[in-house]
Formats: C-alpha cells, sequence, structure tokens
C-alpha cells in the first residue's frame, strides 16, 4: 500500500471512530446535560479516551455538531489537492 494509500485508510479509520463516537454521544445524550456527565456514566462511551480531552461542560448536542462540522470538509479538501 503506497504512503498516500495508508494516509486514507487511517484518516477513514479516525472518521469511523468520530462517527461512531457522534452516534453513541446522540444515543445517550438526552440523559446528560454534558459530556462529562455522559462519559462518567455511560460504559458506552469508555472506549473514546479522546472524550476526556473535550470540555466536560459542552453538551451532547454541541459536541455532535463540532465533530461532525469538522469533518465535512476533508472530503472536498481532497479533491481540491
Amino acid at each position: 500500500m503506497t504512503d498516500d494509500g495508508m494516509q486514507r485508510r487511517a484518516l477513514l479509520l479516525h472518521l469511523g471512530d468520530m462517527l461512531e463516537a457522534i452516534s453513541c454521544v446522540m444515543k445517550c445524550g438526552h440523559r446528560y446535560n454534558t459530556i462529562g456527565e455522559a462519559f462518567a456514566q455511560e460504559e458506552t462511551l469508555a472506549s473514546f479516551t479522546f472524550l476526556r480531552q473535550i470540555d466536560a461542560e459542552m453538551t451532547p448536542y454541541d459536541f455532535a455538531k463540532r465533530a461532525a462540522s469538522a469533518f465535512f470538509l476533508w472530503p472536498k479538501d481532497q479533491r481540491v489537492a
């Protein structure tokens, strides 16, 4: 596999992890006011250790919105490059 192919695979794996995290947060988010509360109490979020680096006071909705918007430009950037 070329370096470009490996980089694309790594990015797709990361994107998949983020989409899974968004999905899990949104499934339980209605029960919690903040990401910090959800991460502390939901076993389904334990594998997403990067959530510890997110502002604990952020709402689940805001996390999902920001995470999704951080990735939507990536495929467009790849076409230009």
